[in-house]
């Protein structure tokens, strides 16, 4: 679920994913951190909307479409750790496919947003089989938690901003990088990323 892949609890002593912490807390850091991206995205989102339930309706929509493009992030992560001498060119190749993982994403992102909005009711459609990865939001979405819903999207967005920073100006961190890392490790970083993001909300 999504709650389920953001808040994984288990531990490693991986050294790339050691390196992965170290260089996201280098980059929070600095100016125009990752986190600090997020936070003035959704003071832009803010500003930018009309009312607040138009605004609580981004922020579910863009949570669904972030989730959703990040397991093409984490699939190309785990597929240049385990190749690392293609990595320029896996990167290449994911950057050419950029505009079919946006119709896949917006396709899944809209049937998704309609269940939840319809509290978790779907007559049918193609993500049927995996509605249960979003079906946790129902309840939030019912109470319009914006306080959830807000903290949600600025750590989505944390990891996603990270995740890029690592594969378009950082890839040697990858590619150099001591071991692979596996798809429970990608998961558990994730979860560091979104615990930061949280913690400095407060």
């Amino acid at each position: 679920m999504l709650l389920n892949k953001i808040l994984n609890l288990n531990s490693s002593k991986n050294n790339l994913l050691i390196k992965l912490k170290e260089r996201f807390e280098f980059y929070c850091n600095g100016d125009n951190s990752p986190f600090q991206k997020a936070v003035a995205n959704y003071s832009e989102l803010e500003e930018n909307t009309k009312s607040k339930d138009e605004l609580i309706s981004c922020l579910l929509e863009d949570i669904i479409y972030t989730s959703i493009s990040m397991t093409f992030y984490e699939k190309l992560l785990l597929v240049i750790s385990a190749n690392k001498a293609l990595g320029s060119a896996l990167v290449a190749e994911f950057t050419k496919q950029a505009n079919k993982r946006e119709d896949i994403t917006t396709i899944q992102t809209f049937q998704h947003v309609n269940y939840i909005e319809q509290n978790g009711h779907c007559d049918g459609c193609k993500c049927c089989d995996n509605h249960h990865e979003v079906s946790e939001l129902i309840n939030y979405w019912k109470n319009q938690d914006f306080d959830f819903f807000i903290k949600m999207y600025i750590g989505m967005r944390t990891i996603k901003i990270t995740f890029e920073e690592f594969i378009y100006q950082d890839l040697a961190l990858i590619t150099n990088g001591p071991g692979t890392i596996k798809n429970t490790e990608v998961l558990q970083f994730r979860q560091f990323v979104y615990e930061y993001s949280n913690k400095n909300l407060l």
